[in-house]
């Protein structure tokens, strides 16, 4: 038996969901504030500039855990289904900057590629989370 995608499940299960409760707003910081961490002329070297990604990719990654948990909180099917598809969203995730990074293999723009992507992708997560928290 083939195994089933289960975001249709959760989409549809967001629109037949009445909202109960105070509606919870998370602030997503701009998709593109990662740029910070190489615009910035007091973060000049590598090490720094990936110290910087890496806290961006950690803030962001917990406002998605923040989304699920709240997710969960409001309706226990939805959160429980995207907390089930959240593997597989890593690993597109994954993939797909990795792929973005490949153009600069080996190069330092590699790095400021698929780092730049990873905050994208999270922060465009966390939006699509949001966007269905406010629905329900």
């Amino acid at each position: 038996m083939p195994k089933l995608n289960p975001l249709p499940l959760v989409l549809l299960l967001a629109l037949g969901v009445s909202a109960q409760g105070a509606p919870v707003k998370v602030t997503i910081p701009s998709l593109r504030s990662w740029t910070a961490c190489v615009g910035n002329q007091t973060i000049s070297s590598l090490p720094a500039q990936s110290a910087c990604f890496g806290a961006k990719l950690k803030q962001a990654n917990a406002l998605v855990s923040q989304l699920l948990t709240e997710l969960t909180k409001k309706n226990a099917k939805v959160g429980n289904l995207e907390k089930v598809t959240q593997p597989y969203w890593l690993k597109f995730r994954f993939n797909h900057c990795h792929a973005w990074g490949l153009g600069n293999e080996g190069g330092t723009l590699q790095e400021v590629n698929e780092s730049g992507c990873l905050i994208e992708q999270t922060l465009r997560r966390a939006q699509e989370l949001q966007a269905m928290l406010d629905s329900l």
